[in-house]
């Protein structure tokens, strides 16, 4: 039986320790850390369960190394070691006079620091105002706080001490007694007062943010200032409830995908005011590389000399003299562009150059805006036959570099300027009869030659998903 009873002793420590599970923590040659379960390990790549039940796939070439840790449940509540960030409080509670009287309901508020999970330090202020009415005391306090939770307790007792000054905003009193000659009258001054408060508190977190807290206790004013002179102290007794608000613990950061399938947006502009935007959707293959497909439109606004209908109009009035007039529009077109795009990154950091290029065809979005009943005054719809049937379309070859900015875990901030180069549009002109204001005209209207190249500065956002991060692994 002893014997059976010192292998119990001696297995507990290995009963506790298996009952702990091991965590694996992944560090990667570009900075990331990847916590959880490594659940298959072979000499080419390493796979990770993390927490959220994520599972990631890395070459070996990327892991620099693996640690292993206990990993006992995560603590909650007070039990977490201390809050992270500022912690700002929030409080109401009542102030019984010792001696009987009128109390006094306060509301305050606090800013201070959670060091650790047993020690709070911060500063507070607030208002007091008497049952009776009146103007406030205004309290600037400091605040100490001290919390014992056991174990693991979500609960944690403790106690609160604070000092402060308290500024008391009521007028001075004044009174009148006797009568006639023996009348006379004197003031009060109100004083200020010095404040010590001893509570001992229990605080419940409600959430890993915010925290229910009660206290009971005693608080003493001590009067100073011009109207203290033969006041004595006051004593309270105290209770208050509140809130405590502060950061969680920090969520850890999802790993860099270097695969995985991407979407992004991105818009500029060419030829101010001409703008170009587009959608994008492309595949990551490695921490450089990705290629995909987009779809977009831009516009172009053509100048008079350049790409403007022109048009000249001979007829005979009605006094028989032969009339030439010479009319002309700018106009803006719009082109619908699909293509194929290949991009590369430099470097696997947070700031990296990059090349671009994308390769597509070009067609026109609304060749109505090549009519005459669009652009040319005073021709009307004499003109259709040139104008309606007008169409253009063409291949697209644009390089860009820029620079590609990681924003978060897989979200990227890219910013362009490359050149655009694309066939123009080609020289039309005819010769149209018809009739104006009731006279036989003829028409003589060209669409000259219209550059469609340029360069052009665009911004965009790529992101990164899961899906498609473990092909080819």
């Amino acid at each position: 039986m002893k014997k059976l009873f010192f292998l119990l002793i001696a297995a507990l420590p290995l009963m506790q320790l298996a009952a702990q599970t091991q965590r694996e923590t992944v560090h990667l040659h570009n900075g990331s850390v990847i916590k959880g379960e490594v659940i298959e390990t072979t000499a080419d790549r390493v796979k990770v369960k993390t927490g959220d039940g994520s599972i990631f796939v890395y070459d070996m070439t990327e892991v620099e190394r693996i640690t292993k840790e206990a990993d006992v449940a995560a603590p909650t509540g007070n039990a977490r070691g201390g809050h992270h960030g500022l912690d700002f409080l929030l409080d109401f509670g009542y102030a019984l006079p010792t001696e009987g009287g009128k109390g006094l309901a306060t509301a305050e508020i606090g800013l201070g620091k959670r060091f650790n999970k047993n020690f709070y330090f911060g500063i507070g202020t607030g208002a007091w105002v008497s049952v009776d009415g009146g103007k406030p005391l205004v309290p600037v306090t400091a605040d100490f706080r001290a919390m014992f939770p056991v174990g693991r307790a979500r609960v944690a007792p403790g106690g609160t001490f604070r000092l402060g000054y308290v500024f008391n905003t009521e007028d001075d009193k004044t009174f009148t007694v006797g009568s006639g000659w023996l009348k006379e009258s004197y003031t009060v001054k109100m004083p200020n007062y010095f404040m010590l408060e001893i509570m001992p508190s229990v605080e419940i977190p409600l959430s890993s943010k915010v925290d229910f807290n009660v206290a009971l206790g005693y608080m003493h004013l001590i009067p100073v200032g011009d109207g203290s002179d033969g006041m004595e102290g006051s004593g309270f007794f105290m209770s208050r409830v509140g809130f405590g608000f502060h950061k969680g613990a920090p969520k850890p950061k999802k790993p860099v995908l270097d695969r995985g399938f991407q979407w992004g947006m991105e818009g500029g502009i060419l030829n101010v005011p001409d703008f170009n935007a587009a959608l994008v959707l492309s595949y990551k293959w490695n921490k450089n590389l990705s290629f995909g497909v987009g779809f977009g439109m831009e516009s172009n606004t053509a100048d008079h000399d350049d790409g403007s209908i022109d048009g000249n109009i001979a007829f005979t009035n009605r006094y028989g003299d032969l009339q030439n007039w010479h009319v002309g529009a700018e106009n803006k077109l719009y082109l619908y562009k699909f293509f194929a795009r290949g991009t590369w990154r430099f470097l696997d950091t947070r700031i990296s150059p990059l090349v671009s290029c994308d390769l597509g065809a070009k067609w026109m979005a609304n060749s109505s805006y090549y009519s005459a009943s669009r652009g040319v005054y005073n021709i009307g719809g004499e003109l259709a036959g040139l104008t309606d049937d007008y169409s253009y379309s063409s291949f697209f070859f644009t390089p860009s570099v820029g620079v590609s900015l990681r924003t978060a875990s897989n979200l990227y901030l890219e910013a362009k300027v490359g050149y655009s180069c694309t066939a123009a549009i080609k020289e039309v002109s005819e010769t149209v009869e018809g009739s104006l204001d009731g006279y036989e005209t003829t028409y003589d209207v060209s669409l000259p030659k219209r550059k469609l190249s340029s360069l052009f500065v665009s911004v965009g956002l790529t992101h990164t998903f899961r899906l498609g991060s473990g092909w080819g692994k």
